[in-house]
């Protein structure tokens, strides 16, 4: 079984796209968990509407506290031998899933990756944030941190499928705005290989009103705080897993401390 956590939070308009996307995969051994965040838009109705039509489906309602406390929520109560997410206002392609769990067993690897592209409101395609392989590639977990110190990786848990097991003992940092670069780098040792596949199955609406967007903008200082904090833990966890990678290590940290300086250049000049 897969298990599907959707953290939700007043997304009454692109709600319904977004599960139906999920509910409707070639895959069908789902279950599909929605995690209400203390919705009060309407949208905490909707997740129990849709619950009542298709079993597969269970919703569970919390005072809001952030989408890594509605993640860690819903990975409290899933019970699939795989974990993937999506977030409330994307939406996955049909057979998304199914190439995820055929990677991860044609492969012999715990966990498995797909593309992703971002679409802007009025559905024109932006330019790729991470550019997909030509064709599928096994990664060592050093490569892929490699990648991502060197911002061509892909961090975010959406496009991705995990065996459950792997998240024992772990949550996504609360109150942080780059939780999955936090968790997914500190998983790396155990997940020691990962399927990267060339599709784009996983589409980001990019909403300029968005709840991550408006974090960013409205907690300016603490994303680049967070930042610096990121920096720290790769550079331990590179002494003492990828010596091989402390040069590379060590221009990320320099990077993310250029961006707070230029950031709060920009904030107070």
């Amino acid at each position: 079984m897969i298990t599907v956590i959707i953290p939700v939070y007043n997304i009454l308009e692109y709600l319904e796209r977004c599960v139906r996307s999920v509910a409707a995969q070639t895959y069908r051994n789902l279950e599909i968990i929605l995690v209400d965040d203390g919705s009060d838009d309407g949208t905490e109705k909707l997740c129990d509407s849709l619950a009542r039509e298709d079993d597969r489906i269970r919703v569970y309602h919390k005072e809001n506290g952030g989408s890594s406390s509605a993640r860690n929520l819903g990975l409290q109560h899933a019970s699939g031998d795989y974990v993937g997410f999506v977030d409330s206002d994307d939406y996955i392609e049909p057979d998304m899933y199914e190439i995820l769990l055929a990677a991860i067993r044609d492969y012999g690897v715990p966990a498995a990756q797909v593309g992703r592209d971002e679409i802007d409101q009025q559905g024109r395609p932006l330019p790729n944030i991470c550019e997909p392989p030509a064709e599928p590639v096994i990664m060592e977990s050093g490569e892929l941190l490699r990648e991502l110190l060197m911002h061509r990786g892909d961090c975010s848990f959406c496009t991705k499928l995990i065996k459950r097991e792997l998240f024992c003992g772990r949550c996504f940092p609360e109150q942080k705005l780059n939780e999955d670069f936090h968790l997914l780098v500190e998983m790396l040792p155990q997940i020691g290989r990962i399927a990267s596949m060339p599709q784009q199955e996983y589409h980001v609406f990019y909403r300029i009103g968005s709840n991550s967007r408006k974090a960013e903008k409205e907690n300016f200082s603490r994303v680049y705080a967070d930042s610096v904090d990121n920096a720290d833990m790769v550079l331990h966890m590179v002494d003492e897993q990828y010596p091989h990678l402390a040069e590379t290590a060590f221009r990320f940290g320099i990077f993310q401390c250029n961006r707070i300086g230029c950031a709060l250049k920009i904030l107070f000049c």
